[in-house]
């Protein structure tokens, strides 16, 4: 899964960098420039997400049920940011509305993962969440 997001990011760069090599030929469109951004931001969120589930799912074997929240909330996030990665991708109009759903789930996700500011994978998972909360809000206001 984490090599699929990673070539996932890698082709959303190409058609950014091939998107500004084209620039001086003919301006790209502003909602263009904004979808690539935001499945962008969308890809780390699910590759994030999925860090965390990894990182969670040992914990939960050991029926530790502290997690459970996160658990939760990480496994739609993974959901919700893959298919925002995918529509922005395909510069689908419906992004934009996505992107507020979006928004508030990675919202849900990073207040559960900061009751847990000691353990460095929810920390770096509220970092996360919180990065695509605002690219998500950025580009549905926008």
């Amino acid at each position: 899964m984490l090599r699929r997001n990673f070539f996932k990011t890698l082709s959303l760069e190409a058609i950014a960098g091939a998107a500004a090599d084209g620039a001086s030929a003919a301006a790209p469109s502003r909602l263009r420039a904004d979808l690539i951004e935001l499945a962008g931001a969308a890809a780390l969120g699910a590759t994030a997400a999925q860090q965390f589930l990894r990182f969670a799912e040992s914990r939960l074997t050991e029926m530790d049920p502290t997690y459970a929240a996160c658990v939760a909330s990480g496994a739609q996030i993974l959901a919700a940011c893959d298919a925002l990665a995918a529509l922005a991708a395909s510069d689908a109009p419906f992004a934009y509305g996505f992107a507020r759903t979006t928004a508030d789930l990675c919202a849900d996700s990073r207040k559960d993962c900061e009751k847990f500011p000691k353990i460095a994978e929810c920390a770096t998972f509220a970092t996360a969440a919180a990065a695509c909360e605002a690219a998500c809000r950025k580009a549905a206001s926008g």
